[in-house]
């Protein structure tokens, strides 16, 4: 028997008499439990008979930390009885307690729970622990729900077979090297992986099979009409060594609804062959790209279009690369190399938005055909703020924008009318196009917004002058005076109070009266959205329909998480408990507090927290001890830990009672009575 540490299991025995036959002991048997080599017991659990069974009793024994028990150890259940007179023992259970890797994945991952897979599969193939773990990725997408996590490790081989991870689970390998997803899919069925609405894919690699069938590496959806949303996408490597046909990386293609937004960052894309690596959406939504990297070299023996990256999409379909490098290498026979492509196709159009990015293309020897770092269609746009690239290298028939932050002139110093009149802005200081002489005499940018000072170049250099801005005129001062959010900065994605169907209106109060500057969480799955009550204690999201966990914190309050239903237009109102602390009594003193919680985020009483003083207050004529103290919780209600420091002295503290912890806290206290200690990250032993 092998239990999970945390599990009760329960033993049965018999008592018999001394002529064999089962009789009843002559009072209530007893039980000891031994681990290992220790002579003593851990745990006395209690006896029970079986109600009219003669002679037959059962022992349940609780596998739990709590009660000494640890995973690996094994475990003797030792029964004793007297019968007619005569005392007797017996061993009645012997086991070995095993992780409980669900308990451990839950305190780790902060999930409900983690469905492993493992190469070939185990045991009972029901992904429940390493040791039942389902053979296919895709077998555990199959019972996976919102805010659970699917784990694996090793070469998965998929086959043809779509991995289609839920909405709101998390898709995770133990990292890029050794969590490899293998993939035989043709073009005709064009996707590997595919992710529901707040879903999470994180540290795995998908790979191609070289040979002589078309094969397609693609994150995203392929089918007409399919919609996912606010998918986050981190340290995934794609990978194809297909000799023949097209193979696309990340692929998106929602022909007829909205894609949302996907967050793809610190990711790899690999092409042997014909690498569209970003092949677009055609949809009105965002596909934002950072960190990434992008590498496409083409076979010399094989005719093709190679691109590093390309979209296509509809009107108001826009791609963000930021702080990304691509690369592309054409073969010898290639008819196209080009890095990076706004393509237009039909009637669809793209947007491509580059910061910070770094451009390569190489054509090998043989090479006669079009070779473009940058390219642009017509009808389609294209803007890259301060990235490396060759300038020899650009075709554009549609609108290409190049804006460098870091001229000279512009970091230096404010635009005004006498500077331009002055000739301080050179033509070789516009060679980048950033600001050219058709706009300023177009009244791009007005002489009485230069003469005022308006554009500094502060405003410049914070990357605040889009493409689209410079192009139609729309930089004017009202705009930079309010350092207005621009289309590249969007790029990095920030969490905000959610872009959803739902108007869902939280009013914080204490009971009576509003709360301002309250920060409320709403969370659902993967994905969180968090505002700041106005003065009359209000904020307001966007959401869809869902049951989102709410959490809310202000300085002084506290509030237990709870749920709350979104259905159509919401409302509710929540109310926070002031914290009372009792003040201390030394006027020199504060009474300082906090909460302390185990691992499954519950709070917990007995939990050790170590204090040494660093640097008293700065009172003359007192001497103060530099000796480690502790204090202890008590209690599960909030604010369990108070311990009384100094005023306004600074010490370090830390979870434990050991003297070498592994993280410690730094702070200063208040000239207060009281004063909230900060968040404190440690171990207890």
């Amino acid at each position: 028997m092998t239990p999970e540490l945390g599990e009760t299991i329960h033993f049965d025995f018999i008592i018999s008499s001394s002529t064999g036959a089962a009789a009843d002991a002559d009072g209530t048997p007893t039980a000891a439990v031994y681990e290992d080599a220790n002579d003593t017991a851990i745990l006395s659990p209690t006896v029970t008979k079986r109600t009219s069974l003669t002679g037959n009793y059962r022992v349940p024994v609780a596998c739990t930390t709590a009660n000494g028990f640890e995973a690996g150890k094994s475990y003797n259940v030792i029964g004793s009885a007297t019968v007619g007179g005569i005392a007797a023992k017996a061993v009645i259970g012997t086991f070995q307690v095993r992780k409980n890797y669900q308990q451990i994945a839950r305190a780790m991952f902060g999930v409900k729970k983690v469905h492993y897979v493992r190469p070939s599969g185990a045991g009972a193939l029901d992904g429940t622990d390493p040791d039942n773990a389902f053979a296919l990725v895709s077998d555990a997408c199959a019972v996976a729900t919102a805010g659970e996590m699917i784990f694996f490790d090793g070469t998965i081989a998929q086959g043809t077979t779509q991995v289609s991870v839920p909405a709101g689970v998390i898709l995770r390998g133990a990292s890029e090297a050794t969590a490899i997803i293998t993939n035989t899919s043709t073009v005709g069925s064009r996707t590997a992986v595919t992710a529901g609405d707040n879903a999470r894919l994180e540290n795995f690699t998908i790979e191609g099979q070289a040979g002589a069938a078309v094969f397609a590496l693609l994150l995203g959806y392929s089918t007409a009409d399919a919609t996912t949303k606010n998918v986050r996408v981190r340290n995934v490597t794609v990978r194809s060594d297909a000799t023949t046909g097209g193979t696309d990386c990340f692929y998106f293609n929602s022909t007829g609804s909205d894609l949302g937004e996907w967050f793809i960052e610190d990711c790899t894309a690999i092409a042997a062959f014909d690498c569209h690596t970003i092949l677009g959406t055609n949809n009105s939504q965002r596909i934002h790209y950072n960190r990434c990297k992008f590498r496409a070299v083409g076979p010399d023996d094989v005719t093709s279009t190679f691109q590093g990256v390309r979209a296509i999409t509809a009107t108001r379909g826009e791609t963000y690369l930021t702080d990304c490098e691509v690369y592309a290498e054409s073969g010898g026979d290639d008819v196209e190399c080009r890095g990076v492509h706004a393509r237009t196709a039909a009637s669809n159009t793209s947007k491509i938005y580059l910061a910070r990015c770094a451009i390569t293309t190489r054509t090998q020897a043989g090479f006669s055909g079009n070779n473009y770092d940058l390219s642009v269609d017509s009808g389609s746009t294209l803007v890259a703020v301060d990235c490396t690239y060759d300038k020899s290298k650009l075709d554009a028939t549609g609108t290409l924008t190049r804006v460098n932050t870091e001229l000279t002139q512009i970091k230096t110093d404010t635009i005004t009318a006498d500077s331009i009149a002055a000739s301080a802005i050179t033509s070789s200081e516009l060679a980048d196009d950033a600001i050219t002489a058709a706009k300023i005499a177009a009244s791009a940018i007005g002489s009485s917004e230069l003469a005022d000072g308006a554009i500094t170049a502060t405003k410049l250099a914070s990357d605040c002058i889009t493409a689209a801005k410079i192009a139609t005129g729309a930089v004017d001062a009202d705009a930079l005076a309010t350092d207005a959010v621009t289309e590249i900065a969007s790029a990095v994605g920030t969490a905000t109070t959610g872009t959803g169907a739902n108007v869902v209106t939280i009013t914080v109060n204490d009971g009576s009266s509003a709360l301002q500057n309250a920060i409320v969480r709403m969370t659902e799955g993967a994905n969180t959205f968090f505002g700041t009550t106005n003065a009359s204690g209000v904020v307001t999201f966007s959401l869809d329909n869902a049951t989102y966990t709410i959490s809310i914190t202000k300085t002084g309050y506290s509030f237990t998480p709870t749920t709350q239903v979104v259905s159509g237009t919401t409302s509710a109102t929540k109310s926070m408990t002031a914290i009372t602390i009792s003040p201390a009594a030394d006027p020199a003193t504060t009474n300082a507090y906090l909460t302390t919680y185990n691992e499954n985020g519950a709070i917990e009483s007995g939990v050790i927290l170590s204090f040494r003083l660093l640097t008293p207050p700065g009172t003359a004529g007192q001497a103060h001890p530099g000796d480690v103290f502790t204090a202890t919780s008590s209690g599960t209600s909030s604010n369990n830990l108070t311990v009384t420091l100094l005023r306004s002295a600074t010490y370090q503290a830390w979870r434990g009672a050991s003297t070498a912890p592994k993280k410690k806290v730094q702070f200063t206290t208040t000239d207060t009575s009281t004063f909230q200690l900060p968040e404190i990250l440690g171990y207890d032993n």
